[in-house]
């Protein structure tokens, strides 16, 4: 009986390629170096030699000269949605139950390996088991499913509960700090992955901001959010500051694209992502303030502003008058528009 060969499908290609061009990498040659088709004749159902998939990965992180660059794109993937799993997350309530979905998902659309979770009530893990037939490196794979999920538990419990999680990794370096600290990987000995974490988060909430809204999706993803102009990006930004984590970082990977890419894409619209976190910053501390009773120093902070000073001076000069004076004038007469002048 011959060995099964593992194999995975087109859209996970496809997930690799928009990220590595999003970095400025070339997908077509890359595709070629390895013995892939060109991206141009790739289908998202395509059957792909796993194989040729971790060489392709292999050779991209080359290419990028960034032993991070697998992390990144596990991140991506979970922030922006892979195509075949944006429905099983509308679908799910809890992480556990999307996780499930992504079991059944993976198992049925291709044959490179199959999630193992386990729970003994106090700590849960979560593992991908690979196939013996296969002889590739799989460390670069390993990392992108392990930052996938990361994030995922990021978004679903907490900044501040992360550090409940131990994450076993072929290359503990090659995770960057801002999705795990380093302190909290360790090295793998049979150069899998695997994730222990406490076994409450499977049944955490999935919030309703975890992905962007497949219109912005769809937008980013086939270049038209030019022509829908510059709103779309605002309403991330926006939410950004709610959250506490606006920074071109942040933006750009809820957004499913690279920084440069968005840098890129907000310049054609004649602004700056610095003037444009401002703006939004000056809009939400001024509804803020016609909103709420609090203090000039806690909306300061809430916004992203270093002092009350500072909000004072950025206020003054958009609005023609002080944090004070507006919520004055809100609570007697509608001081105009909470939208400051470009």
């Amino acid at each position: 009986m011959s060995a099964k060969i593992p194999t995975t499908r087109g859209f996970v290609i496809q997930n690799l390629l928009r990220c590595f061009e999003e970095e400025g990498g070339d997908g077509h040659a890359a595709c070629l170096a390895v013995g892939l088709p060109p991206p141009a004749s790739l289908d998202a159902g395509d059957v792909i030699s796993a194989e040729l998939y971790h060489a392709l990965f292999n050779h991209m992180t080359a290419q990028i000269g960034d032993p991070c660059f697998a992390a990144r794109v596990g991140r991506t993937a979970a922030r922006q949605g892979v195509p075949a799993l944006v429905e099983a997350r509308r679908a799910s309530r809890t992480v556990g139950e999307f996780l499930v979905r992504c079991q059944i998902i993976f198992k049925s659309m291709q044959d490179n390996g199959w999630y193992v979770t386990q729970c003994d009530g106090a700590r849960a893990t979560l593992e991908i088991r690979r196939w013996p037939s296969l002889k590739a490196d799989i460390s670069k794979v390993e990392t992108m499913n392990a930052a996938a999920w990361i994030t995922i538990f990021r978004d679903a419990v907490g900044e501040a509960d992360l550090t409940d999680l131990t994450a076993t990794l072929p290359e503990p370096n090659a995770m960057p700090d801002d999705i795990l600290p380093r302190r909290q990987c360790v090295r793998s000995m049979d150069g899998r992955m695997k994730l222990s974490y406490p076994a409450d988060w499977l049944v955490a909430d999935i919030k309703s901001g975890w992905f962007v809204e497949s219109t912005v999706l769809q937008d980013a993803s086939s270049g038209s959010m030019k022509n829908r102009g510059i709103e779309p990006i605002r309403r991330i930004v926006f939410n950004a500051i709610s959250r506490g984590d606006a920074n071109l970082g942040t933006v750009a990977s809820r957004l499913g694209m690279s920084k440069r890419k968005l840098q890129r894409l907000i310049s054609t619209h004649d602004t700056s992502f610095s003037k444009l976190l401002q703006e939004e910053r000056l809009r939400h501390s001024s509804r803020l303030l016609r909103t709420t009773r609090q203090s000039i120093r806690e909306i300061a902070e809430a916004c992203g502003f270093s002092s009350s000073q500072a909000l004072s001076k950025s206020f003054r000069a958009a609005f023609g008058m002080s944090p004070s004076e507006y919520r004055r004038a809100s609570n007697s007469d509608d001081p105009g528009s909470d939208v400051p002048p470009k």
